[in-house]
């Protein structure tokens, strides 16, 4: 998918350009607030219940716009790290607010270097695919000094349309004029929301863990990495938001499903020799 003409956000471009609004997106790109809807909304009995609102046994799947991974392809510094801050954010039908993916502060950067997966840090609920979703990106390299002299990485936005979208993991090259980034995307039909929770309970000594889920998509699973890092003490890691197929089928709302959720699998590793703690994972699927 092309990049929209005139959607950088650093200028301004993005906010003046009527034609956006008029010819891709109705929403309020101005609107710089956050999506307020939560994962899980619909544990609870809605007008979409069946077979009655009174008596709710299940809703119906829908199709999820999911993001498997985000990928510094292309830096100006091959030989070492770089910091980076910045967003990449989704905006669907639902309620057209920013749906972050991945967000940095300038205070709190990411750092990565060339060929780094850099690690999500959302979305905070499911990214419905519903005609069309618009996602935005502002990403930049943190230089010490100050922040007018920070170099962008990539600005502005693409529209992925429900007609034309990729239904396997497809690779996006946001290419900016200091470095690419790379994003794996895909819609996952017949889809439930599905939330993952970790809590380490107990930590006897340091130790490395990386967790990451795979998700049915077309008879193939497809790795989304939920956290790579060390732990030092008893946390519960950030929520994961990701789409899990349901077959096809209604699903009873409010249930859970254990290790292998529908059509996806939770895979956690620890390093052997810092071995020292145990964990709770819990894992719900509701529909869409």
């Amino acid at each position: 998918m092309p990049v929209i003409e005139n959607s950088s956000h650093r200028d301004g471009a993005i906010y003046k350009d009527k034609s956006i609004r008029e010819y891709f997106w109705e929403g309020d790109i101005a609107d710089r607030n956050e999506t307020q809807l939560e994962p899980m909304m619909f544990s609870k009995a809605t007008e979409d219940c069946l077979p009655v609102v009174e008596n709710c046994v299940s809703h119906f799947p829908q199709s999820i716009f999911q993001f498997f991974s985000v990928q510094l392809s292309k830096t100006p510094i091959s030989t070492g790290p770089i910091q980076l801050y910045g967003y990449i954010a989704a905006r669907d039908m639902r309620d057209g607010m920013l749906n972050y993916v991945v967000s940095y502060s300038r205070d709190d950067p990411v750092v990565v270097q060339e060929g780094s997966v850099i690690e999500m840090t959302g979305p905070k609920r499911g990214i419905k695919m519903s005609s069309i979703v618009l996602i935005e990106f502002d990403m930049r390299i943190k230089n010490e000094m100050h922040e007018e002299e920070d170099q962008q990485l990539i600005g502005g936005a693409i529209l992925y349309y429900e007609h034309i979208c990729p239904w396997k993991p497809t690779t996006q090259r946001l290419r900016g004029n200091y470095g690419d980034i790379d994003i794996s995307v895909a819609v996952v039909e017949q889809a439930l929301e599905a939330t993952i929770e970790v809590v380490i309970s107990d930590v006897l000594r340091g130790f490395s863990l990386s967790l990451s889920s795979f998700v049915d998509v077309m008879d193939d699973y497809e790795e989304i990495q939920l956290f790579h890092g060390t732990i030092v003490q008893t946390r519960a890691l950030r929520r994961s938001v990701v789409g899990s197929c349901g077959d096809g089928e209604t699903s009873s709302v409010g249930s859970i499903c254990a290790g292998i959720f529908l059509g996806l699998v939770v895979i956690v590793r620890c390093s052997p020799k810092d071995f020292g703690a145990t964990d709770r994972i819990a894992g719900a699927c509701y529909s869409f």
